[in-house]
């Protein structure tokens, strides 16, 4: 019996869709943006000629936007609507949500 692999990221998917709409607090999840996967697909389509060029520009680029840019692109998982929010409420965001992971839970 084989494993559906894309029936199961799927399902967990709605899951995590449901459990957010459900639970009435917004739940984010970082994406790529347009610019972001233009620069990978030229990356790798200058990688064959210039292999050096490629790789210090992409770096250069990720630096730049992962460390030191000022919004985030953001996807709320319940409703899919996709936005920028600034970098310190998004290290809020994460913040928080690790501390509500952490938190101990009795069940009475």
């Amino acid at each position: 019996m084989a494993f559906d692999e894309l029936g199961a990221l799927q399902r967990m998917r709605q899951l995590k869709q449901q459990q957010a709409s459900n639970g009435k607090k917004i739940s984010l999840e970082r994406k790529m943006d347009k610019l972001d996967a233009l620069i990978i697909i030229s990356m790798f389509v200058l990688i064959v000629p210039t292999w050096g060029i490629a790789t210090f520009f992409l770096i250069c680029f990720f630096l730049w936007r992962y460390q030191f840019s000022k919004k985030v692109y953001v996807a709320d998982i319940a409703t899919g609507e996709k936005f920028y929010v600034t970098r310190m409420d998004w290290k809020k965001y994460k913040k928080d949500k690790q501390k509500a992971k952490k938190q101990v839970r009795s069940i009475h």
